[in-house]
This record gives structure tokens, sequence and C-alpha cells, in this order.
């Protein structure tokens, strides 16, 4: 699974802490990796020849570290939009996945996502992880550190049934012998009456059970959460009561030239969980 990873960084010190998942990747299959730092075109004329070179140094020599761990690998150095070029990058090289990092804000970890990764996951066909970078400071010194280390320990799939989660949920299908425990959850919304909901609820049960049967073939440990009430707000609770290390959520497709519309639930998880996340878009 995910055997050929596109991973965007910046080489900032969170952009750095990318290179800290790539044992778990190469652990669920990957076996290629292309980096790809985009050189973003901040005035008129573009960036010159030799930071353009410094720029393709620097990703030739991270490249060679990679390869020292036994990935096949290799850099692309584009110029322009950040999230265009390398939704770009991901298409041309038939990628399976796309890594990009997310900062965390301030001391209670709430996560935001930058103007390229929010563009980005708005356009892309690829699935895509975010992962959570988070300050940390001890003894007067400040670092950057990944949230999750391990983050295919303990996997939430939300789902609605819908068309746009179904390729979501052949993901966590192919993650599950990775996995110590998987949570499947639906949200019922609120009905008209609590007959109405209680029959929504028996619904969405026997499918998760569906779900859950091919997933514990593989895993151990296979948890069944039915919620009443606003989607994101009970995906956020159940991956903080569960200890969630990666939330697993799929994304619906529009088509044509607009891209991905992520949908309300999905947008929020993505913005706000403090915990990793992999978009899965829908087939178009």
């Amino acid at each position: 699974m995910f055997e050929k990873v596109v991973m965007a960084t910046d080489f900032t010190p969170g952009g750095e802490k990318l290179f800290n998942c790539l044992g778990e990747l190469k652990a669920v299959g990957t076996k290629e990796i292309i980096l790809t730092w985009v050189m973003e075109i901040r005035y008129s004329g573009g960036p010159s020849g030799s930071l353009q070179k410094q720029h393709r140094q620097k990703l030739a020599e991270k490249t060679k570290e990679i390869e020292k761990m036994g990935f096949k690998a290799s850099y692309e150095a584009p110029i322009g939009f950040p999230a265009r070029e390398i939704n770009t990058v991901a298409e041309k090289v038939d990628a399976s996945l796309i890594v990009i990092a997310s900062r965390g804000k301030n001391r209670v970890r709430d996560f935001f996502l930058g103007s390229t990764t929010s563009t980005m996951i708005r356009q892309t066909k690829t699935p895509t992880l975010i992962e959570r970078i988070e300050l940390i400071e001890s003894l007067g010194e400040k670092d950057c550190q990944l949230v999750c280390s391990r983050k295919f320990d303990s996997i939430l799939m939300p789902t609605d049934f819908s068309t746009a989660a179904e390729e979501a949920e052949k993901v966590v299908s192919g993650l599950a012998k990775h996995a110590g425990k998987i949570v499947l959850a639906s949200v019922v919304e609120e009905g008209e009456s609590e007959e109405e909901i209680e029959e929504l609820r028996k619904k969405a049960s026997r499918q998760l059970e569906e779900l859950g049967e091919s997933c514990r073939k593989s895993c151990p440990e296979v948890k069944i959460r039915i919620e009443t009430g606003i989607p994101s707000k009970h995906i956020k609770t159940i991956a903080e009561e569960e200890d969630i290390t990666l939330i697993v959520q799929g994304m619906r497709g529009k088509g044509g030239v607009e891209g991905l519309v992520l949908g309300s639930t999905a947008e929020t998880v993505a913005r706000t969980s403090a915990r990793p996340v992999l978009l899965v878009p829908a087939k178009i």
C-alpha cells in the first residue's frame, strides 16, 4: 500500500520532521519517495539561478540519504504555486500518496491548515496524509516534533456509507494488518423523531458490523461506535477517547476543473484534528 509517495517539504524545522515518518511508510509498503520542494513565485521573474541551484542541491543531498534507507528516491523542484505544483507532480508520477505537514498553533495543540495544504487537498485526486507537527519547549529550547510517531497503530474511520467513503474503507482494510486497533464510526444526525433516529442507528450498526468483519481478519481489535449529533464533534471526541493515532476520512469528488470538494465534515476534521488525518478522495 502507498508504494509511491510524494513528500512535500520546505526544509523548515517543521517540514524536516516529515522525514521521521519514513520508517513507518516503509513498514506499510512504501518503496519510492519523490521529494517535492516548490519554489514559490513571489515576484516577477521568479527565483534567481543561484537560489534554484541551492534548492536543488539540498534536495539531491536529502534524496541520497533516503536512498540509504532502502527507498528508490528522486526529487522534483518545480517553480510556481505550491498547491498546484504538488498535485501536478503527484499526477505526473502516478503517486499513491502525498505527505504534507500542518503545524500546531498554540499550547493547547489547536492546528491549522496553511494555505498550501488547504488549497491542495481541495484540488487533489491523490490520497493525502496530513502530518501534525507541534512546537515543544524544554529547558528554554524550542523544537518541532511529530504528534504521532506510530500513526498506523490505532485507526479511526468515520463513515456515512456514501460513495465518498468507499475508497477510505478500502484503505482501512489494507492498513488493518498493520494496526493494533481499528475503530469504525458513524454519526447519525438528528432525525424527525426518536423512532427515526433509532432506526438509523440500527441500520448504521449493521453496516459497520459488515465492514468490521473484513478488518477483524487482520486486526486484533475492531470496535464499532455509533453516535448521534454533529459528525465533526463526535469524530474528535471518539479520537480522544480511543487514543487514536490516525483518522482516515473519505472526501467527495466534484469533477471537472473545480477539483474536489471536501464537504463540511471532512474539512472540519482536517482543519481541527490534533491527530494525523489521511484524506481519501472518492473515485471520479
